[in-house]
């Protein structure tokens, strides 16, 4: 067999000739495989990379930092005061009295 040197040169030259020739060295089964695991990484990538755009879009304060300990101790300290509040906003409407229900969402909302 006759080789043109300079074509198999430019061919050798390309990273995806050099890789195809080791390829037909190898069993089927790695093949295979290796597509799975190309498959199965742009899986993962995908769902890594919607995490981080809702990591990014999250609605929480950048306060809380993804320590779980921490964040719950936060999320227990706004939970109370969210309570205090809702407590102090029924004894205030206990102290005004009745409102007259005239339909508004205001009332409904009470």
């Amino acid at each position: 067999a006759i080789v043109d040197a300079g074509a198999a040169s430019s061919a050798l030259a390309r990273m995806s000739a050099r890789v195809a020739i080791l390829d037909t060295a190898l069993p089927p089964e790695v093949l295979v495989s290796v597509k799975m695991t190309q498959k199965a990484y742009r899986l993962c990538r995908a769902y890594r990379e919607k995490l981080e755009s809702e990591l990014n879009n999250r609605l929480l304060p950048q306060s809380i930092s993804g320590d779980a300990g921490t964040d719950v101790k936060l999320l227990s300290h706004w939970i109370d005061e969210l309570d205090a509040f809702q407590d102090r906003m029924c004894r205030l409407c206990e102290r005004i009295g009745p409102i007259p229900d005239n339909g508004s969402s205001f009332t409904q909302a009470i």
